[in-house]
């Protein structure tokens, strides 16, 4: 062998060795915490955050379609969550089978109990506003076609049959 010959893995190694010899060094400014004023979430494409008030809505369980609050944070997977005026147990949940509403109880202390909780929600009227939301309202018409056997079907196509014949009529003569 010459001298100067070197096996494949000395070479890669030895190129490891300049290339971050050769690379700029770079600088990081030290990251923001959550607390930092200069944090401003007002600029974020997200406007539910999993926090501590979050109204919740249950897609899964036995307490499925139910609205609860999120009482404690556990961790990047659950949290304890629980409804007294919705029959929602306290009890771990993944976040994966909640979804976030729009609505929060403001002033709710980490880990409150039952009493606090329930006075807050009717102090707010919480059950009140989600049965007034779009969204809702929504969830119970579809439940509720979704109950339908297939005369009550048969009757609401013929009401729509009647409805677009008066319309058009209407729309004829004018």
């Amino acid at each position: 062998m010459a001298p100067h010959s070197s096996t494949h893995k000395q070479r890669s190694a030895q190129r490891r060795r300049a290339s971050t010899n050769r690379r700029p060094s770079k600088t990081t400014a030290p990251p923001t915490t959550l607390n930092s004023p200069s944090r401003s979430y007002d600029n974020s494409n997200f406007k539910r955050f999993v926090e501590v008030g979050r109204v919740v809505l249950l897609n899964d369980g036995p307490s499925s379609g139910n609205i609860a609050v999120i009482v404690e944070i556990i961790d990047h997977n659950r949290a304890i969550i629980e409804g007294p005026t919705t029959n929602v147990p306290r009890q771990s949940f993944p976040y994966k089978h909640l979804v976030l509403t729009p609505l929060k109880l403001a002033g709710l202390p980490r880990a409150a109990g039952s009493t606090t909780l329930k006075k807050l929600i009717e102090k707010e009227a919480l059950v009140e506003k989600w049965n007034k939301s779009s969204w809702a309202q929504k969830r119970e018409a579809a439940q509720k076609k979704k109950s339908l056997n297939d005369f009550a079907r048969f009757t609401v196509m013929v009401q729509k049959k009647q409805r677009r014949d008066v319309v058009r009529k209407v729309l004829a003569k004018a």
